[in-house]
């Protein structure tokens, strides 16, 4: 991936959708935020694991904030969850699906869902 390039949203996407469904269904965000750090951080940009020039932090975990509205948006992700908790719908598990099957047709992205 070019380093100053964003990381596409897409795959933020996935991610979350991911980490939620191996976690049984729903989980806190720093479980999601340390997962996403612990074990994909090799598939974000340089520039998302780069810090805001105003020192607010880095610029994937506002990334992910934005992706899980989206979730939410398009009811992936209940819109009702206690604060701090991230849950899956019915709706974001069958597109989870999708995407899992879409990635197994292309070796090269099938160790985004090996972990």
């Amino acid at each position: 991936m070019d380093e100053n390039k964003i990381t596409p949203e897409l795959l933020y996407l996935f991610l979350i959708l991911n980490i939620l469904i191996k976690a049984g269904g729903s989980a806190e965000r720093c479980r999601v935020l340390d997962t996403i750090k612990r074990d994909y951080k090799h598939f974000l940009s340089g520039k998302d694991l780069s810090e805001y020039q105003s020192g607010h932090g880095e610029r994937w975990k506002n990334h992910i904030s934005f992706a899980r509205e989206h979730l939410k948006e398009v009811e992936y992700l209940r819109k009702d969850s206690p604060r701090g908790l991230w849950e899956v719908t019915d709706e974001g598990r069958k597109k989870y699906l999708e995407w899992v099957n879409l990635l197994q047709s292309d070796p090269a992205l099938s160790s985004l869902n090996d972990k």
